[in-house]
C-alpha cells in the first residue's frame, strides 16, 4: 500500500514536491503523504484504496 501511494504521488507531482512525514501520536505511528500533484477530488476520497480505482482526473492525466 505505501510503495502504492508513494508511486501514484510521484506519477502525479511531474514537477512539484512530495513530502512523507512520520509521527508519534498517542503511542501510535502516523504517516503522512502529501504532494503538489493534482490531487484527488473530495467526492472520490472513500474510493482511493479500492484495488484498480483511478479518478477520472487521473485517467485525464495519464
Amino acid at each position: 500500500m505505501w510503495k502504492h501511494l508513494i508511486d501514484n504521488a510521484i506519477r502525479y507531482t511531474p514537477r512539484g514536491q512530495i513530502t512523507v512525514t512520520l509521527d508519534e501520536q498517542g503511542g501510535r505511528m502516523v504517516t503522512c503523504v502529501t504532494d503538489t500533484g493534482i490531487g484527488v477530488p473530495t467526492d472520490e476520497l472513500s474510493r482511493i484504496f479500492e484495488e484498480f480505482y483511478r479518478s477520472d482526473s487521473a485517467r485525464e492525466q495519464v
